[in-house]
């Protein structure tokens, strides 16, 4: 069942059905609900997210209060930065309604994204088309923000 939701999804588009089932042998499924705090901000990261169904609302707190940042929708990866610089959560995120995602723990992701193997290529690869969408969306709230 993960595999054909990967299967579907815009950042895994170019893996091959091998590479999938890898994939999804990396991670678990599971039921989000309303509300469900996914990641907290300043926590230490241990798994990273991606939406398979539902939303979900990325808010940092900013003068005492939560501010929301971006709102996802399925096939975003999320949880990811702290991943990758060993540091601790920049936000928060929180599903809005119910949902799936597909969680990868640490020690699945330090092996896949360390390893040279060609899906280790093809998997930093859809972190970085993550990651260039999150900098497009986060100019567009930037630039909304400045003129007003």
């Amino acid at each position: 069942m993960l595999h054909q939701l990967l299967e579907n999804d815009w950042l895994f588009d170019d893996f091959s059905a091998r590479e999938l089932e890898q994939l999804a042998n990396a991670m678990s499924e599971r039921e989000v609900y309303s509300g469900e705090v996914l990641v907290l901000e300043d926590e230490r990261p241990d798994r990273l997210f991606v939406l398979l169904e539902g939303a979900v609302e990325v808010s940092r707190k900013q003068d005492g209060a939560e501010r929301v940042i971006a709102k996802l929708g399925p096939g975003s990866m999320f949880g990811l930065l702290a991943l990758l610089d060993r540091g601790r959560r920049a936000a928060t995120c929180v599903a809005r309604g119910r949902g799936k995602v597909a969680e990868m723990p640490r020690d699945a992701f330090d092996l896949l994204y360390k390893s040279n193997a060609p899906l280790a290529d093809k998997f930093q690869y859809a972190i970085a088309r993550q990651l260039a969408r999150d900098v497009k969306q986060m100019t567009r709230v930037l630039i909304a923000e400045a003129l007003g």
